[in-house]
């Protein structure tokens, strides 16, 4: 599944600053596509996996440069998407 077929898929539950990023959460390999496998080990982890698995995935989905570190703009950037979150929640 490529990025665009994924957002046409989620832009009516995500916010679309999240869209790319959660899209990135599932492409473990980084090939710009979520073959099935990936797609159901992002679901186990985010929805159904241990707490240490789930915050590996939201990890993942906030480290956008893939560097392993949550620096300056990506906490930014985080910051961001959860008051978007928030906002998009009360519409």
């Amino acid at each position: 599944m490529t990025l665009r077929i994924f957002s046409s898929i989620l832009s009516l539950a995500f916010p679309s600053i999240l869209i790319q990023g959660v899209f990135e959460g599932f492409d473990e390999n980084r090939d710009e596509c979520i073959d099935f496998k990936e797609f159901v080990c992002g679901i186990s982890a985010a929805c159904r996996g241990p707490q240490f698995e789930r915050f590996k995935f939201l990890f993942r989905v906030f480290d956008r440069d893939h560097d392993g570190i949550l620096n300056y703009s990506d906490v930014i950037y985080m910051t961001s998407c959860l008051i978007e979150v928030s906002q998009f929640v009360s519409i």
